[in-house]
């Protein structure tokens, strides 16, 4: 696992770093390294980010991770990202909106009402998500 969570640190750093790099190329100093809102396979790679963090409890991480996407303005502004961070970073958003359809199961199945429908709901994410 410190192996995992070597590479992790340093994918973090990459980040980071290239954050730094398109702020001074884009002249915007909050830009994001992943485009959430308009590219779905950078969406899912940033919600692996945060899983991953979570995973291996690297809350330090994690915050230095949700600081680049936070100040790039996506705070607040998908339910599946919030809710993600919300059991670990106290004081997100709570809503009821996403960026992409594709994961409107996903976040019905946080939400569901039995063990059983929110099981269906994953599976159907699954299947959406190939």
């Amino acid at each position: 696992m410190s192996s995992l969570t070597h590479l992790l640190e340093d994918l973090i750093q990459k980040y980071e770093v290239s954050q730094a790099a398109l702020a001074e190329s884009e002249q915007a100093p909050d830009i994001s390294p992943l485009a959430i809102d308009d590219w779905p396979h950078e969406y899912e790679e940033c919600v692996q980010v945060i899983g991953l963090c979570i995973l291996l409890h690297r809350i330090d991480l994690l915050k230095r991770f949700v600081r680049l996407t936070d100040n790039a303005g996506y705070a607040g502004d998908d339910t599946l990202y919030e809710d993600l961070l919300c059991k670990v970073l106290p004081g997100r958003s709570d809503i009821g909106q996403w960026y992409h359809d594709v994961y409107a199961p996903l976040v019905e199945a946080i939400y569901a009402e039995t063990k059983e429908d929110a099981s269906n709901l994953l599976k159907k994410s699954m299947v959406l998500s190939f």
